[in-house]
């Protein structure tokens, strides 16, 4: 659900994956560029080892619906159906741990991972993306829930940062911006668009019609904590 986790880990995560821009061959051009050669070897992230995630106590799951909403006001709602999903309530924590282990004086990796770094870009990543989401889910009218709990709840920082998981995230999550390339469906036999942003996202609802906007919530948002070593 697009409830709050707090993750507690005493290492730390990241959650970074890279977009398809144009061809399959550019985004492993883009991907060696990012990852300093883009092979095994070198590649700083094969030193990052996370572990499961396991509940701390019982988790409150609810049977919700996930709904389909245009991200700008339209006569015509979004084409995807409803979906029922089975959703982790608000407040669930779970541990687990992220080792960033360092490269041997003898590894071909010119630029390991540093823990500090990864965790500010991270942030940076998210509450960007969280606050781009707020302005479309307020002017839907489906209100300014997660942005609402995560100010009265938590202090980002350097050892407490926001992610976000699972299924719809939506697209802008898991690309890179600048080097998104989201393919958005058309009508039958119309041949697909490929746009920097999505058109559309999904939010839980315990109707499968809802009528007032305000009680819908984006899914997925999450805030990992780091615990003192």
């Amino acid at each position: 659900l697009s409830s709050l986790f707090i993750f507690s880990p005493p290492l730390y995560i990241f959650n970074i994956i890279f977009s398809t821009w144009g061809t399959s061959e550019q985004a492993k051009e883009f991907e060696k560029y990012l990852l300093d050669g883009g092979s095994f070897d070198t590649d700083p992230f094969r030193l990052v080892k996370v572990s499961d995630f396991l509940p701390l106590q019982n988790v409150k799951t609810k049977i919700m619906y996930a709904v389909n909403r245009k991200k700008k006001k339209s006569k015509f709602e979004a084409r995807g159906p409803f979906q029922i999903v089975e959703t982790i309530q608000e407040g669930a924590v779970f541990e687990g741990m992220i080792n960033i282990q360092k490269p041997p004086a003898s590894d071909c990796i010119k630029k390991p991972i540093k823990a500090e770094e990864l965790l500010q870009s991270v942030n940076a990543f998210y509450v960007s993306l969280v606050n781009e989401e707020n302005k479309v889910t307020y002017e839907i009218g489906a209100g300014s829930v997660v942005v609402k709990r995560i100010k009265e709840g938590f202090k980002l920082n350097h050892s407490s940062v926001l992610i976000r998981l699972g299924r719809h995230s939506g697209a802008e999550a898991v690309t890179i911006e600048g080097n998104r390339h989201i393919k958005i469906m058309q009508g039958k036999g119309q041949s697909p668009r490929f746009l920097p942003q999505a058109t559309t996202l999904w939010l839980a609802s315990e109707k499968s019609k809802p009528t007032a906007g305000s009680s819908l919530v984006p899914f997925g948002w999450a805030v990992l904590e780091v615990l003192p070593a």
